[in-house]
């Protein structure tokens, strides 16, 4: 039986430290506020009204949640192990799910914010320079960067628990994880190469809404599969006791 009360210790365990690792970072700010300048500033600024309309800006939204959330996964687990005090966390009687369940969370919660916010300078960029008509997020973008953002987060602490478990440091883990999501940024530009068509007219059709449920669709399956491959990870870990 799931216990909330094991992955909400885990949970809150992982909010204090990532708090306390904040405060003593001096420039632990710097690489959320040039995402959210580069997120936020040239592609919207570019689009215009068309970013609030089409899906250029779901994707952003959920490439930004990939890129933060498998970043903190790798500190919350390859860091923690460098600190030596991972192993004393798995051998607590705290189940395996409310040890990945709450790291997982707790990387999701402690950076959507930046999302959040590049969401919100990107509408004010994109309505520059002179805010009149002001458009806003159609509500089916809204939905898709709200839904698909969050599984794209979990999909992302997902391959983050399976990586990170397995590396020998965290710089080796984010190494590794950037790479993805820089893999995943790269691959919408290579398909429009070589299906010779517009990327930003084909996220802006009327089939958006049936592209988006489809790719929440699969997201979802991913989540499922990324899940149990981190729950099974922590196997590895088991082994230490």
């Amino acid at each position: 039986m799931v216990k909330i009360d094991d992955i909400r210790t885990v949970y809150w365990k992982e909010r204090r430290e990532f708090v306390a690792a904040q405060r003593d970072k001096k420039v632990g700010w710097m690489t959320p506020l040039v995402l959210i300048v580069v997120v936020g500033g040239i592609l919207p600024y570019q689009l215009r009204s068309a970013w609030t309309t089409s899906g250029v800006s779901i994707l952003v939204a959920m490439w930004v949640m990939f890129f933060r959330v498998t970043n903190a996964i790798a500190d919350s687990i390859v860091g923690e192990r460098e600190r030596h005090t991972l192993e004393a966390l798995v051998i607590t009687p705290l189940p395996r799910y409310a040890i990945v369940w709450g790291k997982m969370l707790a990387a999701i919660t402690n950076t959507a914010w930046s999302m959040l916010l590049a969401m919100i300078v990107a509408l004010v960029v994109s309505n520059a320079p002179t805010f009149h008509p002001w458009h806003n997020y159609s509500l089916i973008v809204l939905m898709g960067i709200m839904v698909d953002g969050a599984l794209a987060a979990l999909f992302a602490a997902g391959i983050g628990v399976g990586i990170s478990v397995y590396s020998s440091t965290t710089r080796q883990a984010q190494q590794i994880l950037s790479s993805v999501a820089l893999l995943l940024m790269l691959m919408p530009l290579g398909l429009q190469t070589v299906a010779h068509v517009s990327f930003t007219s084909w996220l802006t059709s009327h089939h958006l809404t049936q592209l988006i449920l489809d790719g929440s669709v699969m997201l979802i399956l991913g989540v499922g599969i990324m899940v149990v491959i981190a729950q099974r990870s922590f196997q590895h870990l088991l082994r230490m006791r």
